[in-house]
C-alpha cells in the first residue's frame, strides 16, 4: 500500500490550493470530462477560521466515513457559528439517523458512499458511482424528522489530481466520486459536516426527485396508444372480416396496420428475380451489423472502466480496424440508395420524356419520399425525446437523458426538414439521424443530374455514361478540396455532411443506369476472370478498411483527408462488381449468402434497425451503474445483445409504422383495390 498512499497523501495536502477549481466543477458523463457549472457555489466563506493543517489531516485520516463525520458534527453542533451553520432540516434528519431505530439507515448511507482510495486507483477510470441502488432505496418515516430519503449525488465530490501540470488538467483528470446523504442535506451542509470543501449537488436524485410526465410525454404516449388501437382493429378486421367484406372498393386500406398482412409482407421470400437486386438485402443487413458494432464500440468510451486506458488504446490499435472503419458501411447505403434511384427511374417511361415533363414530376417524387421516411422517423423522435427520459433509473440517467434530448426539442424543425447535419451539426438530435438527412439531401439534388443524364441517354447511352463518369470525377475531387481548404469545418472527420458522400451516391447512380441498360446483356467473362475479379474486389475492400485505420493512427490531417476521399470511391467500385456479378448469376456462394431468406428478412428491417439502435444503445449506456471490464469479448456480448434487441424493436417499428405507410401512401395517391398486401418498395437504401 505504500506506493499508493504516498501519492494520495501528497494529493490531499494540496486540496485547498486548488479549491476554486473544485468548487466550479460540474460533471458531464458522456464526454467523461468536467465542465464548468453555470452556478458556482462559493464555499470560501464557510471555512473562515478553520485551521488548514487540521483540515488536510481530516481529509486524509477520515477516509470520508460519513457515519464518523455525522457523530463528530453532532457532538460539536452546539458550537456552530452562523457562518458555519447547517440547515435545521438536515440537522433534524441527522439526529434521527443516530437514533437506535434508524441506525441501519445511516449505515446504508455510509456504505453507499464511494470509497477513496479504491482498488485500482491509478489504473481504473477516475470515477465511481458508489452504490446508487442502495442509496436510492432508502426511505423511512421517522417520529422526529418525518420522512427520510436517501439522496445519491453522482460525482458529488471531486478530488483534483495535483500531479498534473496546470489547473485545467488537474480538474479534467480529477477523481469524480459519489456520496449518499439524507435528502434535506445540501452539498453545503455536507461540506460543513465533514469539514471538506469538495462537495456539490449538481447531479442528485432520490425517490421523489423525478419529474412528472410533461405534455410532450403525455402526447407521445397517446399517439403510441392510438397506433396500438389501430393495429388491433386492423388485425381483427383482416383476420375475420376482410375476405367477406364486399361493400368497400378500397377495403385494403383497412388492413394497412394489420400485423397479419404486414407480417406476410415482411416474411415473403424471393428465391430468384430478373428485376430485383437480391444481393442488396445481404449488403444492407451485414452493413447494419457493422454500423451497430461500430456504435457499440464507441459507446465504451463513456463507461467507467477497470482499465481506463484500455478502450483508448484499443481504438488506436491496428487490430481495431474492423470496427473503427465501420463508416464504410454507411458508404454502402449511400451507394445502394443512388443505385436504386437510377435503376428504378430509368425503368419508368418518364425518363424518356421531355425535360419539362420530368421536371414537373420531381415534386411528387419528393413528396412520396418524404411520406415514406417521416412517419418512422417521427415515432423514433417521439420515443427518444419524450419517453426515453422517463423509463430509466441510474446515477446519470435523468441528467444525461435531458442533455441528449434537449437538442431534439430545440432543433425539431431541422429534423423533419432533414437539414440537421448542416444546421445543427455540432449539436445533433439522435446522432444517427444524420444519415437520413444526408440521404434526403442527395435525393433532392439528384434530379439536377438524373434528368440531364436521362435526356442524354435517350440519344446515346455512351454519352450519358461519359457524363456520369465526369460528374463522379468531380465528386471525388470535391471533398478533397473542401477538407484541405476548410480544415476547421470537420476536423474530426465525422463527415455528417452530404457533399462528402456525393461520390458514393452517384457511383451508385451510374451503376444503376449500367445495370438497367445491360439487364439482358449476357455475362461474357470467363469463370477464371470472374473469380480473379472477386478476389481483387475483396482485397481492395479489405485494404480500404486496414489502410484507413493505419492512416488514422500514424498520419496527420492531410493524409487522412486524402485517404477518406479516395477509399470511398474504391469501396464503391468494389460494390459495383459485387452487384453486377451477383445480378448476372455469377456471385456463387457470396450471392447465396447475401440473398438467402434470413438476409431478405433482415434487409427489409434495416431502416428500422438503423432508427432504433441508437436509442437502445443510449438506454443501455445510461443505465450502467458500475465499472466495466473492457475486452473484445465483452464488446461482442454487448453487440450481440444490442443486435437482438434492435431486431425485436425494428420488427415492431416496421409492422407498426413503416409497412403501413406503404398502403396508406398508395391509398392517398389513388390506390386501387388490391387482393393482397402490397410490398414496400425499395425507395431508399436503408429501407
Amino acid at each position: 500500500m505504500g506506493y499508493l498512499c504516498r501519492p494520495v497523501s501528497t494529493l490531499v495536502g494540496f486540496y485547498l490550493c486548488f479549491l476554486p477549481f473544485v468548487l466550479s466543477a460540474n460533471v458531464h458523463s458522456f464526454n467523461n470530462n468536467l465542465v464548468s457549472s453555470n452556478s458556482v457555489i462559493d464555499f470560501s466563506k464557510v471555512y473562515n477560521g478553520v485551521n488548514i493543517t487540521d483540515l488536510k489531516k481530516t481529509i486524509f485520516n477520515t477516509s470520508l466515513n460519513f457515519t464518523d463525520e455525522v457523530f463528530k458534527f453532532l457532538k460539536s453542533s452546539d458550537d456552530l457559528t452562523p457562518t458555519q451553520s447547517v440547515g435545521s432540516a438536515c440537522i433534524a434528519q441527522l439526529w434521527a439517523l443516530i437514533d437506535e431505530e434508524n441506525w441501519d439507515l445511516l449505515s446504508q448511507m455510509t456504505d453507499a458512499w464511494s470509497k477513496f482510495p479504491y482498488s485500482g486507483l491509478l489504473k481504473a477510470s477516475r470515477s465511481d458511482f458508489g452504490d446508487y441502488d442502495q442509496c436510492f432505496a432508502i426511505k423511512r418515516h421517522t417520529t422526529d424528522a418525518g420522512k427520510i430519503l436517501g439522496k445519491q449525488c453522482t460525482y458529488g465530490f471531486i478530488i483534483p489530481d495535483i500531479s498534473q501540470p496546470n489547473s485545467s488538467a488537474m480538474i479534467e483528470q480529477a477523481w469524480r466520486l459519489s456520496y449518499c446523504a439524507p435528502h434535506l442535506c445540501s452539498a453545503y451542509d455536507i461540506g460543513n459536516i465533514t469539514q471538506l470543501p469538495i462537495f456539490n449537488d449538481i447531479v442528485c436524485s432520490h425517490q421523489e426527485s423525478r419529474e412528472d410526465l410533461d405534455a410532450g410525454a403525455i402526447v407521445s404516449i397517446t399517439i403510441f396508444a392510438i397506433f396500438g388501437v389501430l393495429i388491433i382493429l386492423s388485425t381483427l378486421y383482416d383476420s375475420f372480416v376482410y375476405k367477406s367484406d364486399s361493400l368497400l372498393a378500397n377495403k385494403f386500406i383497412l388492413t394497412a396496420f394489420s400485423i397479419r398482412a404486414n407480417g406476410k409482407s415482411l416474411l415473403s421470400y424471393v428465391k430468384k428475380s430478373n428485376e430485383q437486386i437480391l444481393c442488396f438485402h445481404g449488403l444492407k443487413f451485414i452493413s447494419m451489423w457493422w454500423i451497430l458494432a461500430g456504435h457499440n464500440g464507441v459507446s465504451w468510451q463513456f463507461y467507467s472502466n477497470y482499465d481506463a486506458a484500455a478502450a483508448a488504446k484499443w481504438q488506436e490499435s491496428y487490430s481495431a480496424f474492423y470496427l473503427m472503419t465501420a463508416h464504410l458501411a454507411v458508404d454502402t447505403f449511400f451507394f445502394i440508395s443512388g443505385f436504386l434511384l437510377s435503376y428504378l427511374y430509368f425503368k419508368n417511361s418518364i425518363s424518356k420524356k421531355s425535360f419539362g415533363t420530368q421536371a414537373m414530376a420531381v415534386p411528387m417524387m419528393v413528396l412520396h419520399r418524404y411520406l415514406r421516411l417521416t412517419p418512422s422517423v417521427l415515432m423514433t423522435y417521439l420515443f427518444y425525446t419524450f419517453i426515453l427520459p422517463y423509463i430509466g433509473d441510474a446515477p446519470f440517467y435523468q441528467y444525461e437523458a435531458k442533455t441528449l434530448t434537449d437538442p431534439c426539442k430545440e432543433y425539431w424543425f431541422s429534423i423533419f426538414t432533414y437539414i440537421q447535419n448542416y444546421y445543427n451539426k455540432d449539436n445533433l438530435c439522435l446522432t444517427t439521424l444524420w444519415y437520413v438527412s444526408a440521404d434526403m439531401q442527395l435525393f433532392l439534388v439528384s434530379p439536377l443530374i438524373i434528368i440531364p443524364v436521362a435526356l442524354l441517354n435517350s440519344r446515346s447511352y455512351k454519352t450519358a455514361m461519359a457524363a456520369l463518369f465526369s460528374v463522379n470525377v468531380i465528386f471525388v475531387v470535391l471533398p478533397i478540396l473542401t477538407k484541405l481548404v476548410w480544415r476547421d469545418y470537420d476536423p474530426n472527420f465525422d463527415e455528417f455532411d452530404a457533399h462528402a458522400r456525393l461520390t458514393d451516391y452517384f457511383i451508385g447512380v451510374m451503376m444503376g443506369l449500367f445495370i438497367r441498360q445491360n439487364k439482358e446483356t449476357p455475362f461474357k467473362l470467363s469463370k477464371n476472370l470472374n473469380s480473379l475479379l472477386w478476389i481483387l474486389t475483396i482485397a481492395v475492400m479489405f485494404a480500404c478498411t486496414f489502410v484507413t485505420q493505419v492512416i488514422n493512427i500514424e498520419c496527420g490531417y492531410v493524409a487522412k483527408a486524402l485517404t477518406y476521399s479516395i477509399t470511398r470511391p474504391a469501396w464503391c467500385l468494389g460494390l459495383c462488381w459485387i452487384t453486377y456479378s451477383s445480378f448476372k448469376g455469377h456471385g456463387g456462394l457470396i450471392h447465396k449468402l447475401l440473398s438467402n431468406r434470413i438476409m431478405q428478412l433482415g434487409g427489409k428491417l434495416t431502416f428500422c434497425i438503423y432508427l432504433v439502435h441508437g436509442p437502445l444503445i443510449s438506454y443501455f449506456t445510461l443505465n450502467v451503474r458500475t465499472r466495466r471490464m473492457f475486452t473484445d469479448l465483452h464488446m461482442f456480448y454487448d453487440w450481440a445483445g444490442h443486435m437482438v434487441l434492435s431486431l425485436v424493436f425494428a420488427t415492431i417499428w416496421a409492422l407498426s409504422f413503416e409497412f403501413p405507410m406503404v398502403t396508406v401512401e398508395k391509398y392517398i395517391f389513388g390506390g386501387k383495390k388490391k387482393t393482397e398486401k402490397p410490398k414496400p418498395k425499395e425507395a431508399s437504401a436503408i429501407q
